[in-house]
């Protein structure tokens, strides 16, 4: 065969592939991406690495450092920068210190290098509240970053004083392989896949066995929480939500919050709904 025509066949099987881990995955907020580079130029001080085992952690702090924390968790794929417009909000940045992090994998923590254990995740965020000798933290985690938060709040209950949960995937029974991610992490099609694009496949073809070792875990759970999910939410099912209010204990629900005719990006098309619940699950 012609190299040319083994060039368009590779340029066809990528986008085919393409095509369905966009059907499967969160897409990163590109429409913020610009704000999040100026942002950067603007205030270079603002970011921060720490060691956690064998990989840095990367991690943005801006707002009043007096004020309550607010960590902000992104999904599958993702980084720190998708919550740049909270970030630079006035009101939140006055009222609250916030904090958005690469998860593992992610941005500038380990690109490329998945962490397919949701506990070790977790241990890794957490790494940063400790470092920054954060307390009373609320925390913001939105598809895969809520399972993510969720188990931040089962290992360390009585460190964690809020949790936000949008379009969170914690259902183990909503969690199905689908027939693409199995050749996805075959020798010569992983290797032309994005980056990104491979790093949430290997996260979520591991998520289902993580729910499950979670279940037995969920009352353990203390801070207070509020569910957001969209009604048309085609990647990660509403009934997401109803898992969270039959394994939670209902005194820790402060209020659910049911979005209609919404998909799956809500932190960039419901910006309000969360900075609500942020401000509702205020210290006082």
């Amino acid at each position: 065969m012609a190299p040319i025509y083994k060039k368009q066949i590779m340029k066809i099987i990528k986008l085919l592939f393409l095509l369905v881990f966009i059907s499967g995955c969160e897409l990163p907020a590109y429409d913020v991406d610009k704000e999040a580079v100026q942002f950067k130029k603007e205030n270079p001080t603002a970011y921060s690495t720490i060691k956690f085992e064998d990989r840095n952690i990367h991690y943005l702090k801006y707002g009043n450092p007096t004020a309550q924390p607010v960590v902000f968790v992104h999904g599958s794929p993702g980084s720190l920068g998708g919550w740049i417009r909270y970030i630079n909000d006035p009101e939140l940045n006055k009222k609250f210190y916030l904090i958005s992090i690469d998860r593992p994998g992610f941005g500038n923590s380990g690109f490329g290098i998945s962490e397919p254990s949701i506990d070790k995740q977790a241990e890794a965020l957490y790494a940063v509240i400790e470092a920054e000798k954060l307390t009373n933290p609320i925390l913001v985690g939105h598809s895969l970053g809520g399972p993510v938060i969720a188990r931040m709040a089962m290992n360390h209950p009585d460190q964690i004083y809020g949790l936000v949960f949008v379009a969170a995937s914690v259902s183990p029974d909503l969690e199905e392989t689908k027939w693409f991610q199995y050749p996805a992490r075959w020798f010569g099609i992983k290797q032309i896949i994005p980056t990104e694009l491979r790093v949430c496949n290997e996260e979520i073809m591991a998520l289902k066995e993580n729910l499950i070792e979670m279940l037995p875990m969920w009352s353990k759970i203390k801070a207070k929480t509020i569910i957001i999910h969209g009604d048309e939410d085609d990647l990660v099912p509403i009934a997401n939500k109803d898992f969270l209010l039959k394994q939670l204990n209902p005194a820790v629900i402060t209020d659910v919050v049911v979005i209609d005719k919404m998909n799956h990006f809500i932190p960039w098309k419901k910006p309000f709904l969360i900075k609500q619940a942020i401000i509702k699950l205020k210290r006082n």
